[in-house]
């Protein structure tokens, strides 16, 4: 899903990028524009936002196992959600299997 959002956002931002080359009057593609560089930008750093799943809990003071659970749909694992109070982190750690 991700390689299609960044593929439709790639073609999307060079489309405006040739229509500008090619005469297009700006306000008409600042709109698309937007929107490409939108969709390239949140995806990419969705990507590198979340961190992946972790297989053992967090050590260290303040980390508590939150009642949040839900199944990661790709892999069908039970993920606990944990949290630090003091930083505001939270870390996804796999449980088991649902």
């Amino acid at each position: 899903m991700r390689a299609a959002l960044v593929a439709i956002g790639t073609v999307l931002l060079a489309a405006v990028a040739v229509a500008l080359l090619l005469g297009a009057p700006a306000r008409a593609m600042l709109v698309p524009g937007v929107f490409a560089a939108l969709l390239l930008v949140g995806t990419l750093f969705e990507r590198r936002h979340y961190k992946p799943l972790a297989d053992e809990p967090p050590t260290g003071p303040g980390w508590r196992p939150t009642e949040e659970r839900f199944a990661d749909p790709t892999s069908g694992a039970l993920i606990t959600v944990y949290h630090n109070a003091r930083t505001g982190e939270r870390r996804y750690v796999r449980t088991g299997r649902t």
